[in-house]
């Protein structure tokens, strides 16, 4: 009998299972949390004031709304750590979890990297800080490596390999080509 073949030839068959386990659980907790939890962060009054009125719905209808759109943002911030672990999870590569400057290294390459989910998953004025840590680590314990800023999925859809040169809102500069 012939082997079973992998579902994706970069990463283990658990490796995958595992990291897509973890989404459908986070999923499945913000979809099935009890109606209080919507309330956790203050709910905008004018937001919904405004929303109800444009979208001529009720405020019980724009609650309904509003709980799923934080599902929604529960999904997508998880999504973040699934590509993280993918990318982990492939050949030579680690993925440090939480907690350290940056996602994932591959010592062989010399390569470390911070993964973001979307091109807008950061802001502009935090992007000077990961390329100031980054940049630590490279003047540090990570001399000799290169260091990526990835964004799983880029603007516009275009892949690119350029320069990380976030600009500055204080000093209204780029930060410098390394």
């Amino acid at each position: 009998m012939a082997a079973k073949k992998k579902l994706l030839s970069f990463i283990s068959d658990e490796n995958l299972y595992s990291a897509v386990k973890d989404i459908l659980d986070v999923a499945q907790y913000a979809a099935y949390k009890n109606e209080d939890y919507i309330y956790r962060n203050a709910i905008d009054p004018f937001s919904a004031l405004f929303d109800t009125a444009l979208q001529n719905i009720t405020l019980k209808e724009w609650l309904g709304k509003e709980a799923s759109r934080q599902i929604q943002k529960t999904l997508q911030n998880t999504l973040g750590d699934f590509h993280q672990t993918i990318l982990g999870s492939l050949p030579g590569w680690e993925n440090l979890e939480r907690g350290h400057v940056f996602d994932i290294r591959n010592t062989r390459k010399m390569i470390i990297a911070e993964i973001k989910n979307k091109y807008n998953t950061t802001k502009g004025n935090h992007k000077t800080a990961i390329y100031d840590d980054l940049k630590a680590q490279l003047d540090g314990k990570y001399k000799g490596y290169v260091a990526y800023y990835v964004e799983v999925i880029p603007q516009n859809k275009k892949t690119y390999n350029k320069e990380f040169t976030p600009p500055d809102n204080r000093t209204k500069t780029q930060r410098p080509g390394n």
